[in-house]
């Protein structure tokens, strides 16, 4: 029998402390994911006064250990104080802690914070955004995992041929100089051809222009009051300076002003993405849209190019972010379907999104915690975010393993072990149903709806209510009912410590009475005064991974975990 020692210094707000006993607990369903109780002596005033959790103290705990039969072991956790309780005696100090979860929990915006729009191509970018503004923090580079977490919207582009995959019709050069269409384009902006004028000595002016007073029937059709954007590559031969602008026009053909963007300058043969926002006059009912040399003549033999118009409504200009170009020609993808309004390339063109996800899934609102506002999105991909006992964030999915394994033998490292089956739907189910409801900026309430079974029909159904959280789209019921079908199964045990243990780390078991249990460990709990370890397995299931867990010199089928695959296979 393993005879153990254990030894701990523990520091608060950069005092040594007098630890009387306490505990460190880590679960892998918890936010935080480690917490902490500590009862320590009482300290001298100045002392107790620094340990102010108000204060945002940090309080680090390092274990050291020594065994009669194996090497010596060390660990070391770094948490924050969450309160501090002085005894009615006044002779101990009760101190709570907690991982950097916690912290994330605490901070929110005073008010809607649309930052994570930017950032929406990449799950790992808008964790990022959130733990720099919360904490300074940012994910670890490994588990890699990433996610494109883009908000889908259905859209309209009005522009009749802004992809000029036929024709330049509606559109001309400066002068009313024809264009030419000419294959190519700007690189990722999903178009194969572009329109060319010659511009060679005219005096700034009109570069390119659609609908408006000088393209009649060409004309994009406006809402009095309504916002647009619009959007359109261009490049020119000459290293100058140009500004998209929207000329708005009445029913009867004559301009009521316009807007202009903000002054562009171009390198001499380089692609650029210009751009302006505008809403519509009380008398308008028509749009052009036109690039202008703001100043100056153009160069004999300059040429200026347009590519991948895009004019379209927007509530707000965050709903469709980053905004590209697309036409009813445009490959249809898992996310969004195209199509044309009427005549290809004549006509607008329509993109409809295929998976639901709402646009106020990145609206971080005020007062939203920074967990509240990371956790739905999280989940909808199947990962979850941690934080460890070194300050280190990880995104985790439910392959997530630590390295590593513990093997627990009754009557050798294992007692106090209960083995529990259950049919308990807070536990273990094979369906899902998650409701969403929240209010969008506008204070509309919307409702969605994610399921999902694993068998048909299901047999235990598990309702997740989720009050004032956007819809992400699908995805968390799925991931929920992966993870509960092991669950129906759990081993309780207590053994010695053993600071290698991890969550989430494989696990094997003899148990008298019980088949050869495998799994995965769900809950693991430090005693500090007894020197004990308390684990619960998240599941009995034998995982893929399992040849992990063979001890050194035993072949697979020799092994525990052999032995338990193949009552299992039989």
């Amino acid at each position: 029998m393993t005879t153990a020692k254990h030894t701990y210094t523990v520091t608060g707000a950069g005092h040594v402390l007098g630890l009387r006993e306490g505990d460190i607990t880590f679960d892998v369903g918890r936010a935080p994911h480690i917490e902490s109780t500590l009862r320590i002596a009482m300290p001298t005033a100045d002392i107790l006064a620094a340990l102010d959790p108000r204060l945002t103290r940090r309080v680090l705990i390092a274990a050291a250990s020594t065994f009669s039969t194996i090497p010596a072991q060390t660990r070391t956790f770094d948490l924050g104080l969450r309160t501090r309780r002085v005894a009615q005696d006044g002779r101990t100090v009760t101190l709570t802690l907690a991982s950097d979860e916690a912290l994330l929990d605490d901070y929110a915006p005073l008010s809607d914070d649309t930052g994570a729009f930017a950032h929406q191509s990449s799950l790992r970018a808008v964790i990022n955004y959130v733990l720099g503004k919360a904490l300074g923090a940012a994910l670890e580079t490994s588990p890699a995992h990433d996610e494109d977490v883009t908000v889908l919207t259905d859209a309209t582009n009005l522009s009749p041929n802004g992809g000029f995959r036929s024709t330049t019709a509606g559109w001309v050069g400066g002068a009313s100089a024809a264009l030419v269409r000419t294959a190519g384009g700007p690189p990722g902006a999903g178009v194969d051809f572009f329109g060319r004028a010659a511009m060679g000595g005219l005096n700034g002016g009109g570069v390119f222009n659609i609908g408006g007073e000088s393209a009649g029937s060409t004309a994009v059709t406006v809402g009095a009051g309504r916002q647009y954007r619009t959007t359109l590559w261009v490049r020119s031969s000459a290293a100058v300076t140009v500004s998209l602008n929207i000329e708005w026009v009445t029913a009867a053909g004559a301009g009521v002003g316009a807007t202009t963007g903000t002054p562009v300058s171009l390198t001499a043969n380089v692609w650029k993405r210009v751009e302006v926002v505008g809403i519509a006059p009380a008398t308008a009912t028509r749009a052009g849209t036109y690039c202008y040399r703001t100043a100056g003549t153009w160069p004999a033999g300059a040429t200026f190019d347009a590519a991948a118009h895009r004019f379209s409504e927007v509530d707000n200009v965050l709903d469709d972010l980053p905004f590209l170009f697309f036409d009813g020609d445009t490959t249809d993808t898992v996310q969004y379907g195209y199509g044309w309004s009427g005549v290809a390339s004549a006509s607008a063109a329509t993109r409809k999104a295929l998976i639901s996800r709402s646009p106020d899934m990145l609206r971080w609102q005020a007062g939203r915690s920074a967990l509240d506002f990371l956790r739905p999105i999280v989940q909808a991909y199947g990962y979850r975010l941690v934080c460890d006992e070194h300050r280190k964030w990880t995104l985790r999915d439910e392959n997530y393993n630590p390295g590593g394994a513990l093997n627990l033998r009754q009557g050798v490292n294992l007692r106090d072990v209960e083995d529990t089956l259950t049919r308990d739907s807070d536990t273990w189910f094979d369906a899902a149903v998650t409701i969403y409801t929240w209010k969008d900026s506008d204070g509309v309430e919307h409702t969605e709806v994610d399921s999902f079974a694993a068998v048909d029909p299901p047999t235990q159904v598990r309702v997740f209510e989720r009050p004032g959280v956007p819809y992400p789209g699908p995805g968390f019921s799925a991931y929920a009912v992966r993870r509960a079908q092991g669950r129906g199964r759990m081993l309780s045990a207590e053994t010695g410590i053993d600071w290698r243990a991890q969550p989430e780390q494989f696990l094997s078991a003899r148990v008298d009475g019980a088949p050869i249990l495998a799994g995965t460990i769900q809950a693991l709990g430090y005693d500090l005064k007894t020197g004990d370890m308390s684990i619960t397995t998240r599941t009995a299931d034998i995982p893929p991974s399992a040849w992990v867990l063979i001890p050194a010199g035993e072949t697979w089928l020799d092994s525990p975990v052999g032995e338990s695959w193949k009552e299992e296979i039989i």
